[in-house]
């Protein structure tokens, strides 16, 4: 533990300067793609320590573009965490104290509230009207495994944060809406009436906002079917390979 708190100090060196030393590590955090840590730091008085996120990457410059989106996000009013500070390769950042929505059990409402959240980070990263009644290209969230958002407990109206930028890119904004109908249809205990309603109420809230609802199913459908199959091929699951026809087939009777 010494070792790697020595490791994860000498990475944020650059960030924190001498206060670096004196960070202590609180917990590992699960990662795909970056080590994650959280951690207690001390604040500019030097007396406060303060919880934050720490994120080192291998590749080069992903940090960086990391916590231009969240600055980017946050500058605009989208519930995200602040930035403290970035290199090419770490990331540091508030941590936000709250539920995980893949630990939550899902209601119409909580869905309704990702997808504003998801409409408002399309418009601050692009486009997410409908423009001759199709939607722009816009910065995509990349991943919208529920696990990447949270309930923020210390804002009144406990919104949803988004806390994972590490796959953000450009694209159509409706392939995020049919990721996260996937993963809000499948979320267990998956395929259920109850997840049903609540994927049509986030999928219909992104068109409402959009003012696209009518263009936005068709286009969900497709992305939905994707998203299926690519978490078919990471998970090894043929079970998702077959939701995914079967959600291709019975969309209009299903979820219309």
């Amino acid at each position: 533990m010494r070792c790697e708190r020595d490791e994860i100090a000498t990475a944020l060196w650059p960030i924190l300067g001498e206060k670096a030393w004196d960070v202590r590590v609180v917990a590992a955090l699960s990662a795909k793609k970056s080590r994650a840590f959280l951690l207690s730091v001390l604040e500019c008085d030097c007396v406060r320590r303060c919880p934050m996120v720490t994120k080192i990457y291998k590749d080069e410059g992903r940090a960086f573009r990391e916590a231009e989106v969240l600055a980017r996000l946050g500058s605009a009013g989208v519930p995200v965490p602040a930035v403290v500070g970035a290199t090419p390769t770490v990331l540091l950042r508030r941590y936000i104290d709250g539920p995980v929505l893949r630990d939550l059990d899902c209601t119409p409402v909580l869905a309704r509230k990702l997808a504003t959240w998801l409409h408002s980070c399309h418009v601050a990263l692009g486009s997410a009207r409908a423009e001759d009644g199709m939607l722009t290209r816009a910065g995509l969230v990349g991943d919208m495994n529920l696990g990447n958002f949270i309930i923020d407990m210390a804002q009144a109206g406990q919104d949803v944060c988004g806390i994972d930028f590490g796959d953000t890119r450009i694209g159509d904004p409706l392939e995020d809406v049919g990721e996260g109908f996937m993963r809000i249809f499948s979320h267990g205990p998956g395929y259920t009436p109850d997840r049903r309603e609540c994927a049509v109420a986030f999928v219909r809230e992104y068109g409402r906002l959009a003012g696209a609802e009518d263009r936005v199913w068709p286009e969900v459908q497709r992305h939905a079917v994707e998203a299926f199959r690519r978490v078919a091929i990471w998970r090894g699951d043929p079970f998702m390979n077959d939701m995914a026809e079967a959600v291709g087939k019975m969309w209009i009777s299903l979820f219309l």
